[in-house]
């Protein structure tokens, strides 16, 4: 009984713990061009207060990012807008700046419940992000992220250019007590909208 004890005692705290922690801040998703812009894109949608947020797409092109958001207007309709964004270095770290690059009207989209804020996409993109970063490749691979909230999770693809072609990886996230949990999926997920690039 003596040795097991000592056994449980020498194993690392991180033996026991979950898929992963859930302190996060901003360091994972400064990581990456196209997290970073996914969350620049996120506030700016955010403080113009035109919606409640659907889903979102962001991609990468050179040192640039263009994001599509999808929401519901105040009067429930589904919409889409387009942000481009731009990255900054300062010292060592990036910031990304993005604006209004377009109003892209009224979309057909699946219908998907709405009872999700950026706060929550955010934090399901960092602890997705985490799960990419420790099981699958550096951040700074990923080409493209696309995020969208139905039946009561938020699910994400993050997709990265393994020099053999783009490879998409797949998470669902949902509210586990007072946080977002996210798990690696074999499939998208439903109601997944569909972007043009």
């Amino acid at each position: 009984m003596k040795f097991i004890f000592s056994v449980l005692l020498a194993l690392p705290v991180s033996a026991f713990a979950h898929e992963h922690d859930h302190d996060h801040g901003n360091n994972i998703l400064n990581q990456s061009p196209v997290t970073l812009a996914s969350v620049a894109a996120l506030e700016l949608f955010e403080s113009g207060n035109i919606g409640n947020l659907v889903g979102f797409q962001t991609f990468k092109a050179d040192d640039e990012a263009a994001v599509k958001l999808t929401y519901m207007d105040n009067s429930g309709t589904a919409r889409a807008v387009g942000y481009d964004c731009h990255f900054h270095a300062h010292g060592d770290a990036q910031e990304a700046h993005c604006h209004d690059s377009a109003d892209l009207g009224v979309i057909d989209t699946p219908a998907n419940d709405v009872s999700f804020g950026v706060d929550e996409f955010a934090d399901s993109l960092a602890y997705s992000a985490d799960i990419f970063a420790r099981k699958i490749a550096p951040l700074s691979q990923i080409t493209n992220v696309k995020m969208w909230q139905t039946g009561g999770n938020i699910w994400a693809t993050l997709a990265h250019d393994t020099g053999a072609g783009e490879v998409k990886s797949h998470f669902m996230c949902h509210m586990h007590g007072d946080h977002f949990d996210c798990h690696r999926s074999r499939n998208p997920g439903p109601n997944e909208p569909r972007y043009q690039e």
